[in-house]
């Protein structure tokens, strides 16, 4: 199974706003997703300040691997995260799974995958970088020097979801 969790619109799926706090009406539908309310544990640190934005990403995309794994039965999952071409985050890929033969081949296309955009980022800054001293009138002596593509895609292919233990013993008093 391939599921695009936009991990990083949450907030805004459930209708949060910075001084009115979740809309409960539009915070169910983000409830009926993940099966659980736990996820406004993550939620609420997050307003508070008490995780930063990537950790909040984390630990949605980590509470939903759980769930596929631990409730669903699934036997491995597996993420890639997907930023924009300037390397903002965008969705996470979870990719859930039974079989050894689906881990083999979902790694290898993830990974492919990461390289990729990593090197899509890197020709488009590149580019970028050099319409900015064409417009400037800037002739550089010398090409850019080509830089190591820039990624930021984090890939799990190994090991179980990591829950905090704050969360997991809101995962276990909400079975």
């Amino acid at each position: 199974m391939l599921i695009l969790l936009p991990h990083t619109t949450i907030p805004r799926l459930a209708g949060w706003d910075s001084a009115m706090g979740l809309d409960e009406e539009l915070s169910s539908s983000v409830t009926e997703f993940y099966g659980s309310r736990v996820w406004k544990h993550i939620h609420e640190k997050r307003s508070h300040q008490e995780l930063t934005a990537a950790e909040t990403r984390e630990l949605y995309t980590e509470l939903f691997r759980y769930r596929l794994e631990n409730v669903l039965g699934y036997n491995r999952t597996l993420t890639i995260e997907m930023g924009n071409e300037r390397g903002v985050p965008v969705y996470v890929l979870v990719f859930a799974t039974d079989h050894d033969a689906g881990v083999r081949i979902m790694s290898s296309v993830f990974e492919q995958a990461r390289k990729q955009a990593a090197e899509y980022r890197a020709e488009i800054t590149e580019r970028r970088e050099r319409e900015e001293l064409t417009k400037a009138g800037i002739r550089p002596l010398f090409e850019l020097p080509n830089e190591t593509p820039r990624h930021f895609e984090t890939t799990h292919t190994e090991g179980s979801p990591s829950i905090p233990d704050w969360l997991m013993e809101h995962i276990i008093s909400d079975i």
